[in-house]
């Protein structure tokens, strides 16, 4: 069954992925280096979703 699944996946390549990944990536990492988002620990965040 999974065989039949992994066959039944578009095989089709996007040449541009690769290329939109990079860049996203690159987009991402600048916002990390610049303090956006403002990022806060899973515990302060748990709490917060807790109303603790």
């Amino acid at each position: 069954m999974a065989g039949s699944l992994l066959d039944s996946l578009d095989t089709a390549v996007d040449a541009d992925a690769e290329t939109d990944w990079e860049q996203e990536i690159a987009r991402r990492l600048k916002d990390l280096d610049s303090s956006y988002p403002h990022l806060v620990s899973w515990s302060d965040a748990r709490r917060k979703i807790l109303g603790l």
